[in-house]
């Protein structure tokens, strides 16, 4: 596959993430590096508790490695201040979840428009209509008055897909995202989260789901905490 640009979106160098319990220290990254370059779908799998969830909260910036460097853009950011962090999050990273993570006192339209609000210079007009424009292209303008109730699984996981789109972030980070869906919805958001990279975004999926080893152009096994690659299409 060819790169969409010569270096990559994020970095991890030797990332180690360890934590402290009574008088035992669990390592669950060691010695991890990972990149991920714009136009890639990146699939991590493995066994419960071998550190998926941990480098996902770690690429997201939801958590600090012990010790390790950080790139984002070929800027080090594992350094940055809580603030900082959180701007960078909410411009630049989208998160996909499993279980969809829909405010359920929010019609579709409201759930997608809602990570604009933290952009302060995005008027009410044009939270909207960029919500409404995000909703079209996931097929899901006639149901943008729906709550989250009135929504199918497979709906549901578009309008939040949609509301990880909406502030146009270069990396996406799906956890499980066909973990509650029958095979047909499975399908059609695997698609969905190719045709994303092919809008110069990067994906990365951490998931159980074998189906995504097909789709991805990089494949990796994480394995007592540090990552295997296992195949790709680059």
């Amino acid at each position: 596959m060819e790169q969409a640009s010569t270096h990559p979106i994020m970095s991890l160098r030797h990332i180690t993430k360890d934590y402290h319990t009574n008088s035992e220290v669990v390592s669950v990254l060691n010695d991890t590096n990972f990149s991920i370059y714009k136009g890639q779908m990146v699939v991590i799998m493995g066994a419960s508790g071998s550190g998926k969830s941990t480098l996902m909260n770690i690429i997201g910036l939801l958590d600090r490695p012990t010790s390790g460097d950080i790139y984002y853009d070929n800027e080090t950011i594992h350094n940055l201040g809580d603030e900082s962090r959180t701007s960078l999050r909410s411009s630049s990273i989208g998160f996909v979840f499993q279980d969809y993570h829909l405010l359920p006192h929010l019609s579709a339209e409201e759930n997608v428009s809602y990570p604009l609000y933290l952009h302060k210079e995005i008027k009410s007009q044009e939270r909207i209509q960029k919500s409404q424009e995000m909703l079209k292209q996931l097929g899901m303008y006639e149901r943008r008055h729906h709550y989250p109730k009135q929504l199918s699984g497979g709906e549901q996981q578009r309008v939040a897909i949609a509301r990880s789109l909406v502030h146009n972030p270069d990396l996406i980070l799906a956890d499980e995202p066909t973990g509650n869906l029958d095979k047909q919805n499975e399908e059609s958001i695997i698609e969905l989260l190719q045709a994303i990279t092919r809008e110069d975004k990067a994906v990365v999926v951490v998931t159980h789901n074998e189906i995504f080893q097909h789709y991805a152009d990089v494949f990796y096994q994480m394995v007592e905490g540090q990552l295997q690659e296992v195949s790709s299409r680059a």
